[in-house]
């Protein structure tokens, strides 16, 4: 409604994180539910990112964290639940880590200033795939148990870990929101 191209992202970005992710973002918006009080559509599910809704939930709960606290703490979060992960069946992944840290870098592009949100904006306008803006991640080590975890990378601290961090934000940078 302004015409700020970052107050439309925001905007936008905190809709599909409320529609995609967690109807907690509602909390720095307002009431948005539907007619039937729900927060989401069942056609949500539906939609997937590399061929899965995990991955959908992680990069718009991941936008939406970094539009309401921050970069840093969207990362910090996405870490956390992964190690939380490590203690359960789904296991710690970095497949999850790289949506998460590719709808951080997202949110964080398309509200940096006007110009790279524009740019963010056309890009989007016309895009026909999503690799524009979420790189391939399912290829990465997944569904670790935290003692294969602590075994093969021994903390977010070790050179092995950072390698693969890296190896996410290389991927990231390199799709077309970023060039």
């Amino acid at each position: 409604r302004s015409g700020d191209p970052v107050a439309e992202n925001e905007a936008a970005i905190l809709a599909i994180a409320i529609y995609f992710g967690d109807t907690r973002f509602e909390r720095f918006v307002g009431d948005v539910r539907f007619k039937d009080g729900s927060g989401r559509r069942s056609s949500a599910g539906k939609i997937r990112l590399d061929g899965r809704y995990d991955f959908v939930q992680h990069f718009t709960i991941s936008m939406g964290l970094t539009i309401t606290g921050g970069d840093l703490a969207a990362n910090i979060i996405g870490e956390l639940k992964e190690a939380k992960d490590s203690q359960k069946s789904s296991g710690f992944s970095f497949t999850d880590i790289g949506a998460d840290r590719a709808g951080v870098q997202f949110a964080k592009r398309a509200t940096e200033n006007r110009s790279s949100a524009r740019q963010v904006q056309d890009i989007l306008a016309g895009a026909t795939a999503e690799q524009v803006f979420f790189p391939r991640f399912s290829d990465l080590p997944e569904g670790m148990s935290e003692a294969a975890f602590r075994r093969r990378y021994g903390d977010v601290t070790s050179r092995e870990y950072k390698r693969v961090i890296a190896e996410i934000d290389r991927r990231i940078s390199r799709t077309k929101i970023f060039q």
